[in-house]
């Protein structure tokens, strides 16, 4: 209907022009009838015209971990560089364990002493309760060996403790994937002395990705949760992409009064590069209209 409602105006605006020119000049022939071509003529579409927010932001993985050393040490090995696929459970980093394999023995040792302490006085504990009960010794010198026995109860757990302790350390100097994905960034090389706390590498998982986004304030009210929301990314020219708004933050940004919106994306669409700018708008409101190119 639309399609031959704009080819009627036209052909209309063509004839009354042909036909003011052929009134204006003299002429002894009757007037050329008007042809109208494929160029002539603009197709007319009905679409969804949306209006919303705007929304400015970048993409994000939801699923990331900045892995950073627990225990101080030197790299003796880094395994994985940036862009590796890595699954879980999968060696990343491995320091040197030296000097907590020594704690750990010294450990390991206390532990046999501290055991071998207290089966003697477990043994001498039981002696003195036997003889005790035959009146053969005061009440005291039980009571002594059942203190005795006490301590070396006590010194074994702490021993044990420490065997625990250690050896979660050594663990430790071997830094592990804690989920598959992508290694994102290496802070790290073989020789590097790795302090306490400080960043090896992370890791990030693709296949979570959003689009982490701002909206001003005052437009904050008009995002709601599983709204549809447009977007294009940088880096990926005349593509359009599509979300649901995920959630919003409820506590606007103290610089820019701004409000974080996170939009869900498909798993089969989203971009795989983290990081890259994107710029869309919000569906709050949609409604028919007619377009043309």
């Amino acid at each position: 209907m639309y399609n031959r409602l704009l080819i009627l105006i036209l052909a209309a605006a063509l004839s009354s022009g042909c036909g003011g020119a052929a009134d204006s000049a003299p002429s002894t022939s009757e007037a050329a009838p008007t042809l109208l071509v494929a160029e002539d003529l603009l197709t007319a579409r009905t679409e969804a015209l949306s209006d919303g927010p705007v929304i400015s932001g970048s993409l994000q993985p939801e699923l990331q971990a900045a892995l950073r050393a627990e225990v101080a040490g030197v790299v003796l090995e880094v395994l994985k560089d940036y862009g590796d696929a890595v699954a879980i459970g999968d060696l990343l980093v491995r320091l040197d364990p030296t000097a907590i394999r020594g704690q750990l023995l010294s450990a390991q040792e206390a532990d046999r002493a501290a055991s071998v302490a207290l089966e003697q006085a477990e043994r001498q504990y039981k002696r003195m309760q036997e003889i005790g009960k035959k009146g053969l010794i005061a009440t005291e010198a039980v009571e002594v060996a059942q203190g005795t026995r006490n301590q070396a109860l006590s010194e074994r757990v702490s021993a044990r403790a420490r065997v625990v302790d250690a050896q979660q350390q050594l663990e430790k100097t071997e830094v592990r994937a804690p989920f598959a994905g992508v290694v994102g960034s290496r802070s790290v090389s073989a020789g590097d002395t790795a302090q306490l706390g400080m960043q090896l590498l992370s890791v990030l998982d693709v296949g979570s990705m959003r689009f982490v986004g701002m909206v001003a304030a005052d437009q904050a009210g008009r995002v709601e949760p599983g709204a549809v929301v447009r977007f294009h990314v940088n880096g990926f020219a005349g593509k359009s992409f599509e979300g649901q708004v995920q959630r919003l933050n409820p506590v606007a940004n103290e610089a820019t009064r701004q409000v974080q919106v996170l939009v869900s994306l498909p798993a089969e669409d989203a971009p795989s590069v983290a990081g890259l700018y994107a710029e869309g708008r919000v569906e709050a409101v949609s409604r028919p209209a007619i377009l043309l190119p």
